[in-house]
């Protein structure tokens, strides 16, 4: 088949790599597409901002 995705130190081992969010690299796109660490760190993260965001705002719309 052909190559979906590829990384770099995938396991996270090397500890000079100050940005590893360009540790990936996604060769093609679509339905089927391989989900990448980066992607699916910046997905989990995102949804925990979205949460907190929300929570904060409701808290502050129930202040008198």
């Amino acid at each position: 088949s052909p190559l979906a995705w590829a990384a770099v130190d995938p396991d996270r081992k090397n500890p000079w790599d100050a940005n590893r969010l360009n540790d990936s690299l996604v060769l093609r796109g679509g339905e089927k597409s391989a989900d990448t660490r980066s992607v699916a760190a910046a997905r989990k993260y995102l949804g925990w901002a979205a949460g907190l965001s929300a929570l904060f705002t409701e808290i502050v719309g129930a202040l008198p």
